[in-house]
């Protein structure tokens, strides 16, 4: 499995695990892995090792009916620009 990690991260999903199922003191796994025991907590509370989305739970804006049709249109457009772009660039190689 290839994990992708930010540019931040100071945990993998191996060493989250061994966080999770590990029975010392987060201040002795803090040391351990060279973390805040903040980061031994989280990792403690969590059901997985997997990172959470840092995208927002709720969206604050409203699109109207036509607003959104208007951005699913464009999203589409790009997305035919992207894949006409990188045909030409394949193509030139």
């Amino acid at each position: 499995m290839t994990q992708a990690l930010h540019s931040q991260a100071r945990t993998t999903h191996l060493i989250r695990e061994e966080i999770r199922n590990s029975t010392l003191p987060q201040a002795e796994l803090a040391r351990l892995y060279n973390v805040p025991r903040q980061t031994i907590r989280k990792w403690q509370d969590r059901d997985t090792p997997e990172d959470k989305s840092h995208a927002p739970n709720k969206m604050y804006t409203t699109l109207s009916v036509e607003q959104e049709l208007i951005v699913v249109e464009l999203r589409k457009t790009l997305i035919k620009i992207k894949l006409i772009s990188a045909a030409s660039i394949s193509c030139r190689k």
